[in-house]
């Protein structure tokens, strides 16, 4: 029974010393990774996409959606991602969503050195498939047809572009690049 107890008693140890070392851990990875805070400022994409700006290259009157909560669970220590969305107004009524149009920016802000690399490689190695170049937009550019975006690579941020319905096949690189026009002097 001793030796039961004696058995217990030194798993608890053993346990509660490991859960100590992994907070001791956590919270030097806390503190080191607060202390390589941000290098660069990185853009919102609400800062750079205006009511007016959507208004414009949809037509009509827009109003803006919430940002989906994905956004800031996918921002890290090198990147903040940030997303700015506006559709078409329906005046109170119920949207008919696969005819209503809406306009998105989301930007990968880079912080660090490292996040501007890790946007700068989705340009490069590691450029998606079926991703067709686009020339004139910012350090390198590519149309994902199959999603109806333009990405575009500048000063360490990636921005992704969409206009068009919430269906891919209803958004065209034309009117994505109306919005990329209108907005290119704050990127």
């Amino acid at each position: 029974m001793k030796k039961v107890v004696l058995i217990i008693v030194a798993a608890v140890v053993v346990i509660g010393g490991g859960v100590a070392i992994a907070l001791k851990m956590q919270s030097n990875e806390k503190s080191s990774s607060t202390v390589a805070k941000s290098e660069f400022t990185p853009p919102k994409a609400c800062d750079l996409l205006s009511q007016k700006d959507a208004a414009k290259v949809i037509g009509g009157s827009v109003e803006q959606t919430e940002a989906p909560a994905t956004t800031t669970s996918m921002s890290n220590a090198n990147i903040e991602l940030t997303q700015c969305q506006f559709v078409q107004a329906t005046n109170g009524k119920t949207p008919n969503l696969q005819t209503q149009k809406q306009v998105m920016l989301s930007v990968h802000g880079a912080k660090t050195k490292a996040g501007g690399e890790a946007n700068a490689a989705v340009f490069g190695a590691n450029r998606p498939k079926n991703a067709v170049e686009v020339k004139g937009y910012g350090e390198s550019a590519f149309w994902k047809p199959e999603f109806g975006q333009l990405n575009i690579y500048r000063n360490r941020n990636w921005y992704v572009i969409s206009v068009g319905t919430i269906d891919p096949k209803g958004k065209t690189l034309e009117d994505a690049k109306k919005l990329a026009d209108a907005i290119a002097t704050k990127l």
